[in-house]
């Protein structure tokens, strides 16, 4: 089942590019601070987008996830009570910012696709869990 849910997220891998494309478009840094953001980077608005793209296209339960220990949020996506799975969403943060914490700097004139999208198989993190 793990295989045919990371197939299908791979092939929306354009949509879930595009969509973090336009979080990108939107953060506008002047010397390093957003109105919106402060000295923060987009990671947590990239990666709820992703998700709600997961949930509308594909119908599977996805959420953005918060990492302390590399202060970035990726997106799980996580199989229903008959079937133990979690799959891992990202783009890097390499690919658009540099930093790291809570201080990130834009790299201009970033172009996201879908090689920039990661999608990987996590169930035996979701085994441990559980």
């Amino acid at each position: 089942m793990v295989i045919h849910v990371i197939n299908e997220i791979e092939g929306i891998a354009r949509a879930l590019a595009s969509a973090a494309q336009d979080v990108y478009d939107s953060w506008n840094q002047i010397d390093g601070v957003d109105e919106y953001y402060g000295t923060g980077g987009i990671c947590d608005d990239i990666a709820e987008e992703m998700a709600n793209i997961i949930r509308r296209k594909l119908g599977y339960d996805a959420y953005s996830n918060y990492n302390q220990y590399d202060t970035h949020t990726s997106v799980v996506v996580i199989g229903n009570r008959d079937e133990e799975w979690m799959v891992k969403v990202d783009i890097h943060p390499s690919n658009y910012e540099v930093g790291y914490g809570y201080t990130w700097q834009k790299i201009d004139g970033v172009r996201l696709s879908e090689r920039d999208v990661s999608v990987e198989d996590f169930s035996d993190f979701y085994h441990e869990l559980n």
